[in-house]
């Protein structure tokens, strides 16, 4: 039986660290389930999608039709996605792991060019409201392709939104390797606070708030820009996944040497901090996190029991929650062990990757007798 051919597009920086990727060295869950599926002898391609930022023919295109393209395509990615067809021709799926990359193929694939059956793996959308024109284009391209989002508050956010068939929406809870995101061999207090992350959603003022209550040393892994003054305790190291001031292994050790680990963000129903939250946990670490309406948890973390959860927005349930776990570091410990065990049961990146597999099923299997690929 011939393998299925899947290929994963991604928004950048996946497709030269492929070949690492299964080493022992390289946590795997950002490549989104691509070595998983290749260890379950699945035919997977990797690619990372240019943009085309031609500066005549992108601006001229933008001008005449960007008030009609779906919610975050630009021109530029539509040129772009134009660039990926012949990479992606022969795949009976393509995965594709940023909105904007899934929008801009589907649209030119409800346009008549010939594409593989898209699955998308979206995230943020509900940050982005669109005009009336942009949701009716979006939701025609919504309604051709198969879209999974990290939590269930997103998905049905979005569902209504763009009215999306119900049969094209899909729920699929992120993981994380928890074979590389260990704990250490001696666990033991770390001598500082941690928080990690890029993202728009994380509400670093908060943090600062809470930070100037600690005596702890604060560490703050993140190229996002904090706006000071800073208290003294606090120490930012700039960093970004294309261009990570720590590698993989270095990240590990930041968390294993962690007292706490943090992660505050802002209301949203967008599931942010999913990634460090579990990779920390994962790492027998105790963890606090704001409680948002897109926690992508569900009923699969308990507040006390494997983590903390906190209010958005108030640097005073920061602080209050850190310090109780600093005063108590049998009981903190305890919860780390307990968070460690819990995501290797409810929160491994396999869990994802079975998920999306049988999405992935799903749409190849629809490629025979409906797809627009000759």
């Amino acid at each position: 039986m011939k393998k299925r051919h899947v290929v994963f597009v991604y928004a950048g920086g996946r497709e030269a660290r492929w070949a690492s990727a299964t080493r022992a060295d390289e946590p795997t869950e950002f490549f989104y389930g691509a070595v998983e599926m290749a260890n379950a002898g699945w035919d997977v391609g990797v690619l990372d999608f240019q943009d085309q930022p031609d500066a005549v023919t992108a601006k001229l295109l933008q001008a005449l039709l960007g008030s009609v393209f779906p919610v975050r395509v630009r021109a530029e990615h539509l040129l772009g996605a134009l660039a990926l067809r012949s990479k992606v021709c022969s795949a009976d799926v393509v995965v594709l792991t940023t909105s904007y990359l899934a929008l801009a193929v589907g649209l030119l694939q409800r346009l008549g060019f010939a594409f593989p059956p898209i699955v998308a793996i979206h995230c943020g959308i509900a940050n982005h409201l669109p005009t009336r024109m942009k949701q009716r284009v979006s939701s025609w391209v919504f309604g051709h392709q198969e879209s999974t989002f990290f939590a269930d508050a997103e998905a049905s956010a979005i569902t209504s939104m763009f009215k999306i068939p119900d049969a094209r929406a899909h729920s699929n809870a992120f993981g994380v390797d928890t074979r590389f995101w260990t704990p250490a061999d001696s666990p033991a207090g770390g001598d500082y606070i941690l928080a990690v992350g890029n993202d728009a959603r994380r509400d670093y003022a908060t943090l600062v708030v809470a930070a100037a209550s600690w005596e702890m040393p604060v560490k703050i892994l993140t190229k996002r820009t904090i706006e000071g003054p800073l208290p003294a305790n606090i120490e930012i190291i700039n960093a970004s996944w294309h261009r990570p001031a720590v590698t993989d292994l270095e990240l590990r050790d930041l968390y294993r040497g962690a007292a706490v680990v943090v992660v505050p963000v802002i209301e949203s129903v967008q599931p942010s901090g999913q990634s460090v939250a579990l990779q920390a946990m994962s790492c027998g670490r105790p963890v606090v996190l704001s409680r948002t309406s897109g926690l992508w948890t569900g009923a699969d973390f308990s507040d006390g029991a494997e983590l903390v959860f906190v209010d958005c927005g108030s640097g005073a349930a920061l602080a209050d929650a850190v310090q109780k776990l600093l005063n108590q570091p049998r009981e903190t410990e305890l919860l780390a062990r307990n968070a460690r065990a819990r995501v290797v049961e409810r929160g491994d990146i396999s869990g994802f990757v079975n998920r999306l597999a049988k999405i992935c099923e799903k749409a190849a299997a629809w490629h025979g007798g409906h797809s627009s690929v000759e």
